[in-house]
């Protein structure tokens, strides 16, 4: 006999269509950052922290944001976006130093 289908309550399954549906718009929403157009806004951001501008530091990660980042850069930019979030301007300095 054939194996039992799986059965999928129908709000589980529209809860998986949404999710699907998120990810979809995101990844279409997102273009990819180029390596140089990262580096030249990590050169910007290493700038405003080195001045002490948080301000400014947050219109760069905000900037940033609308973008994917490869996977060998979502880490760094992850400690950079926490360091900017919690007002840590020398931590900036260090990681967009050694980029």
């Amino acid at each position: 006999a054939p194996p039992e289908p799986i059965k999928v309550a129908d709000e589980d399954l529209a809860s998986l269509r949404k999710m699907e549906q998120t990810v979809a718009v995101e990844m279409r929403v997102q273009p990819l950052i180029m390596e140089k157009d990262l580096k030249e806004n990590y050169h910007k951001l290493g700038e405003c922290a080195a001045a002490g501008d948080q301000a400014g530091c947050e219109k760069i990660i905000e900037h940033l944001s609308g973008f994917r980042i490869s996977g060998i850069h979502v880490t760094r930019f992850g400690r950079i976006k926490n360091a900017v979030a919690n007002g840590d301007l020398d931590t900036v300095k260090k990681e967009v130093e050694s980029f």
